[in-house]
């Protein structure tokens, strides 16, 4: 049964609070069912997941018009606005496509389809909130050299409070790393610094997090870096800026811990996931279907 629900401002989104099990959930279906609209996608058929693994594009030399152009830049905008609104399972697809928007090839427009195409199967989806006895905790991750162009990593992460995700990101770092451990480190200080933003915006509205965040991430090199401040061999390269996760861990701010990869829900923001994966994941980020 819902309780309530409404539209949520301009966003075009919807909040459903659900009285049997005591839920919210905040999706933004009417907006999208829009841009469904808007690039004749409203009939298609739905896929089930927004890319499919193995697909890597490149950029090439496009002979697309600038009407064309400016119909990829308007779809990426529409996708980016629901991507950090309601709908972190859409931040790598759309982030990846984002890079090539100067220009597109037919190949970029058809993975834009695509997307589309999931969108049409999940209409429904929204982050789902629910009283939890878990604080906030994080989960960060990095998928190394995964740019073919420039061959930096892909790195991501995900806050989660009451059974849900209230921050993410999914972004190509901004050097090279010279290793698996150097990429998982760069991501985890990203991270630790949402994680502190975070802790003191809820203690400013009056809910403080006990204790330290938790932040997950699943390999060991890079944990190990951030709780010791020895001088590692493979760490020498590591701008200082980028220890910031290791004083966090030292003030006793952020605890970081160990998490088996099929358990990294942040994988999600880091690489194109198979149906299996990419659902699990998406549903531990708290993305359900509202409760009617």
């Amino acid at each position: 049964m819902t309780l309530y629900s409404s539209a949520v401002g301009r966003s075009r989104g919807k909040l459903c609070q659900s009285v049997y099990c005591c839920s919210i959930t905040l999706s933004q279906e009417r907006y999208l069912r829009d841009i469904l609209a808007r690039f004749q996608f409203a009939d298609a058929k739905p896929a089930s997941v927004p890319m499919q693994p193995g697909v890597v594009l490149d950029f090439e030399n496009s002979s697309a018009t600038p009407e064309d152009r400016t119909r990829y830049l308007q779809a990426i905008g529409s996708l980016m606005y629901a991507a950090v609104g309601t709908r972190p399972d859409l931040a790598f697809v759309v982030s990846y496509l984002a890079r090539f928007s100067q220009q597109p090839g037919p190949e970029h427009w058809t993975a834009i389809e695509h997307v589309l195409r999931y969108i049409k199967g999940t209409l429904d989806l929204g982050l789902t909130y629910r009283k939890t006895n878990q604080p906030l905790h994080g989960y960060s991750d990095a998928n190394w050299g995964a740019c073919l162009t420039t061959s930096r990593s892909t790195m991501g992460y995900a806050f989660i409070l009451s059974g849900a995700a209230i921050a993410w990101c999914s972004k190509r770092e901004h050097r090279v790393a010279k290793s698996t451990t150097d990429a998982e480190y760069l991501s985890l200080s990203y991270a630790s610094g949402d994680a502190i933003h975070l802790s003191e915006l809820l203690s400013e509205l009056g809910a403080p997090v006990p204790g330290p965040v938790v932040l997950y991430g699943d390999n060991q090199g890079s944990l190990a870096l951030a709780q010791h401040p020895t001088n590692h061999q493979g760490s020498r390269h590591v701008r200082i800026s980028e220890h910031y996760v290791r004083e966090r861990v030292a003030e006793k701010e952020i605890e970081v811990r160990y998490i088996a990869t099929g358990d990294m829900f942040a994988d999600i923001f880091t690489k194109a996931l198979g149906p299996k994966p990419f659902i699990f994941h998406r549903t531990n980020l708290g993305l359900r279907g509202a409760v009617v």
